[in-house]
Parts: structure tokens; sequence; C-alpha cells
């Protein structure tokens, strides 16, 4: 189960990564008037989604292993977009609100996959003699 939400996950960044790069679909900086785009950004959904693709044909570990790692980046990143505000760190990284609403929701939605997914149930050894 978490190797193919980490292959939705991975496609699903990959498109956004995609979209961030079609003038067309990032009119003015944002990708369908609403969520903050740069390369960064495209760069960093890029990296999500292949990571994503690559941990979902490996193991369940590697997957559980990518949400945790995933929802910590993006946290990181949405709590540095709350105390920018609007503002921009530097002329690369551009914040909106929207945006790190956003990487807030990313965040928890891999944190809750990562953590509090059930595991795999252990497969029970028969018992002999009780």
């Amino acid at each position: 189960m978490m190797k193919t939400a980490a292959l939705i996950w991975g496609l699903f960044f990959l498109l956004l990564g995609l979209l961030g790069m079609i003038p067309s679909f990032a009119m003015e900086g944002t990708i369908f008037g609403v969520l903050t785009e740069n390369p960064l950004y495209s760069a960093l959904y890029w990296i999500t989604g292949v990571i994503g693709l690559l941990v979902g044909i490996s193991s369940q570990q590697a997957a559980r292993f990518y949400f945790e790692v995933t929802g910590v980046v993006y946290a990181l990143l949405a709590i540095f977009g709350f105390f920018q505000g609007a503002r921009q760190l530097s002329e690369s990284i551009p914040f909106s609100s929207t945006s790190t609403w956003f990487h807030t929701i990313i965040a928890a939605a891999a944190l809750a996959l990562g953590y509090l997914w059930r595991r795999e149930p252990q497969k029970r050894r028969p018992r002999y003699g009780s």
C-alpha cells in the first residue's frame, strides 16, 4: 500500500513540476493563478516526484521513509513560509499564503503516511504445544 501511495505521490509531484515549467500554466509566477511557482519550486517538485517513483518500485520501508523525510522537508518549508509571509527570501524563493498552506497540507499528509499509517501486520508463527 505504501509503495502505491509513493507512486501516486511521485506522479502528482512530477505533474506539478511540469506544470510549473509550461508558460501557459505558470502565468505571472503562479500555477493556475493560485500556487506560487518558480524554477526552484519546480526543481523541488521534480525531485520529490522522481524519488517517489523510485521508492514506489522499491520497498515498503523505503516508501515509508520517503514520506517521513518528505513530510519534514515540506513542514520546514511551510514553517519558513509562515515566518516570511508574502515576502521573498532574496530573489529566488517567493512565498505566498497559498503556497505556504499547500506545503502545510503536503507536509501533514506525508507525515501521516510516514508515521501514522498502519504498519503491515507481521505474520504470526504457529504455536506448538499450547
